[in-house]
């Protein structure tokens, strides 16, 4: 082999092993299930499975990612389309207006720019008891 040329062999061989772990993740296998079959199938230890594996979610991660940020792109160009296209006589009144607002909304909500906050809270209407006591839930 040539010097400086790099022997690809062995990445090619990671990305098929990965893609096969990915294969059975998606059908639902155990890790465990994976770890055995992989140290059967290819010779190598359990701690080069385990990377496998985290390599494989990795990359469903990072399709997931691509996707959400297409969809995000998608919906901005729509919104300012929406914009774009509401009609001149119809910007300046108050339901105009408004719906102008709920699109900038929306897009900031797309962009993470605004967050829907939500508030949990509980009433309990009975009695309290600690160490044998009741105590008042004032």
């Amino acid at each position: 082999m040539e010097a400086g040329r790099k022997n690809n062999s062995g990445e090619h061989n990671v990305e098929l092993r990965v893609r096969t772990v990915q294969e059975w993740l998606l059908q639902d296998h155990s890790t465990g299930d994976i770890v055995r079959q992989g140290v059967k199938m290819w010779n190598v230890s359990e701690r080069q499975i385990k990377r496998y594996i985290d390599k494989a979610k990795v990359g469903f991660r990072d399709l997931n990612e691509d996707v959400i940020e297409k969809k995000r792109a998608y919906y901005l160009q729509r919104s300012k389309k929406i914009l774009r296209d509401l009609e001149l006589k119809h910007k300046n009144t108050p339901s105009g207006v408004f719906a102008q607002m709920a699109v900038l909304q929306f897009q900031a909500k797309i962009e993470g720019i605004m967050v829907d906050k939500v508030e949990h809270s509980h009433v309990f209407e009975g009695e309290v008891y600690i160490g044998g006591q009741q105590v008042s839930p004032d």
